[in-house]
Order: C-alpha cells, then structure tokens, then sequence
C-alpha cells in the first residue's frame, strides 16, 4: 500500500501519540494537519512548533468549536478531509474526542482513506482503515528537544558532552570507593591538608590519579585543585558525568532513544501564570518516556527544606514534561531520611541510593523500564 503523505492528527494533551508518527521514516509524512478544540488549541501550536524544527509541511490549525455536536461536527471534518484526498490522507485518531475519532472514522471508510490509531502499549500504529494491515512498529528517532518542544517546553540549553576520560576513571572508582569520597571531601574542605587517617598507602595511590587526570596539581598532602572545573568535577558534577557516559552508551547500543545532561528549561504551567524555570542533571528518553534525574553526591540528611523543593520540582516537572508515563528519580549516594522517601512517594519521585557501580548500573536498568512508578 502506498501510504499517505498528509496525516491529519486529532490533539489531545498528550503530544507523543502525535508526535511518533509524524517523526517515523516508514510512514513518510511530510505534510501534518492538526486538529483541535479550542480547549488544545496551546497544545497544537507547541506540537506544531515541534514538527517544523523537524522539518515537515504545517498547516494551519484546524480549531473545531463545536466538538460535542456531531452532525456539525461530522459536516466540518468531512470537508477538511475532502480537501487532501486526491493525494490520499491518514488521519490519526489517538487523540481527540470520542466524537471526534467516530466522525472522522466514517468519513474515511466512506471515502477510503486511511485511519490509524496509536497503541502506546505496543508503541506501534494500528491500522484501522483499511483493515487487515499489520501493525506498524514505531521506530521514529525521538530526540529531545523535539520531545520537549512538542509538551510546551523551551530548551535553554542542554549537553551530549561526555566526561574527559581521565574524569571518567576517577568517576568510576569515586562510585565504589567511600575512602576516595573521603579524600575528596577533605581535600576540597581542608585547603589540601589531609586526615592522618586517610594517609594510607590506598590513599596515597589516589593523587597521582588526580593529578594524571589533570584535577590536582602540587604534592601529596599539600595538592590543590586546578580550577573551577575540576572543583566542580569533584564537588558532585562527577556522578551526573558517571551517570550520563552509563546512558550514553545505553543510546549507543540502541537502548534508549537519546540522553542530555545539564539540562535547563522554561516553562508556563498556564497563560496566567508565571514562567517557571528548571535545570536537571540527566534527563533520557526510552521507549518514548521521558526519566528527569537528579543527582546526590553528598550528605542529603542535614539540608532537609532543600530536598523537599527538590522532589516536588522533579514531581511537578515530571507531570508536565513526562505526559502520563514520564518518570523522575531522585539518585543519592547516601541514604535519605524516612520523611524524605514519604516526599518522593507522594510526589510520584522514584529514590535510589547507589554506593557502587553495579548498584548505578542496576537502577538505571529499572529507570529504562516501561512502567511508569
């Protein structure tokens, strides 16, 4: 069957039943026709935006103001479908009204056109006319920023920069070793003067690694940090760096769709509120679910009013740009209070404690998980 290069979409709140299709290199869109109510009018324009970054063909939106009036609303979908079907048309009812889909239904078996549906269970197309095709998997290559420009969301900015592989190993043995946080610790804090306890022979292996990773320079028990960068590096930015090279090559290997890190947003929760501003230090998509991710390196029990505006932030966050299978997770070296695990369960936040690689690794698997929390 040679396939449509129009769709006509019907819009409802959630953008990614939308979105895939239109991004699948098998079904060849070029041109998309968004339908909403004046209801998703916002939502169409975002989702809009987000199909010209990705380069096809945007009509005008086609607002229909009577949605629950069938016999009208039937008459309107039938002459915007008549315009497009001397080059053929699919029209993806996903989203919409149940009154919606039903006239754009008949419509379309009347004049054999096509009607999909999108199975996010399956993450495939399902025909509907014509019957008997076999489902189509998506396999559309989400990235991003298209994601999030299609929920509302302004990028401002974001990286795919991987740690300096020197980083990278001091990251790797940071994870499994507690003597080496230790080390950093006071080194950071003790302006390179270091405990007598930590003057072992494990420890004294620890500053040339330092140093050939170009973070310290000077001796040992009297180094000093090269700059601001590697302080960073040190103070925490180590296991965000750990955690986005895991997902990296995760996306590599064709696990997951794409990962960022650093990534800064803006955002309106509705046209009469203010603008809200978030950063986060690992975000990914899999299975086209959005995962937000914050990163704990240090001690989480003595700054309690701090996490609890950071597992609603991550909560709300997650509400917006997650759709209804987005998921946020709040990743702590050390363990978190009684009170703080109660916040992430009723913030729909998922916490995790990783003391070691293998811990790392294992959670981020369960975060790549389909199911939301």
């Amino acid at each position: 069957m040679d396939l449509p290069e129009t769709h006509i979409v019907l819009v409802s709140d959630q953008p990614v039943p939308s979105l895939l299709p239109l991004l699948d290199s098998g079904l060849a869109a070029k041109r998309a026709v968004l339908v909403a109510t004046p209801a998703r009018e916002q939502h169409a324009c975002h989702l809009a935006h987000a199909l010209r970054e990705a380069g096809l063909q945007v009509e005008p939106i086609a607002l229909l103001r009577h949605p629950y009036d069938f016999p009208r609303l039937h008459r309107t979908l039938r002459q915007l479908i008549d315009q497009y079907t001397d080059r053929g048309v699919a029209v993806n009812i996903s989203g919409g009204n149940k009154l919606m889909s039903i006239a754009a239904y008949e419509v379309c078996k009347e004049k054999q056109q096509c009607v999909y549906y999108i199975n996010i269970e399956t993450d495939s197309v399902q025909w509907i006319v014509p019957e008997g095709l076999p489902d189509h998997p998506l396999q559309a290559q989400l990235r991003m920023e298209n994601y999030l420009h299609a929920c509302g969301v302004h990028v401002v900015s974001l990286s795919r920069e991987e740690l300096p592989s020197g980083w990278l190993r001091v990251a790797k043995q940071l994870i499994n070793e507690q003597k080496f946080r230790s080390y950093i610790y006071h080194l950071l804090r003790g302006h390179g003067s270091i405990p007598e306890y930590l003057h072992s022979a494990a420890a004294r292996n620890y500053f040339p690694q330092l140093r050939k990773a170009e973070i310290v320079t000077g001796d040992f028990g009297a180094q000093s940090v090269v700059d601001q960068k590697s302080r960073s590096f040190l103070d925490g930015l180590w296991l965000e760096g750990l955690v986005f090279h895991l997902l990296s090559e995760w996306q590599r290997s064709g696990k997951i769709q794409d990962v960022v890190r650093n990534l800064k947003v803006r955002w309106q929760p509705d046209e009469h509120s203010e603008e809200i501003a978030n950063e986060f230090d690992v975000a990914f998509l899999a299975k086209n679910t959005l995962t937000l991710i914050e990163c704990k390196s240090g001690s989480v029990k003595s700054k309690p009013e701090e996490m609890r505006k950071v597992i609603f932030q991550l909560g709300r966050s997650r509400q917006k740009m997650g759709g209804l299978r987005g998921k946020a997770a709040l990743l702590a070296l050390h363990s978190l209070t009684e009170n703080l695990r109660s916040r992430c369960l009723d913030n729909s936040v998922i916490s995790m404690q990783s003391t070691s690689m293998a811990e790392l690794q294992s959670h981020l698997q369960l975060l790549t998980e389909k199911s939301a929390p």
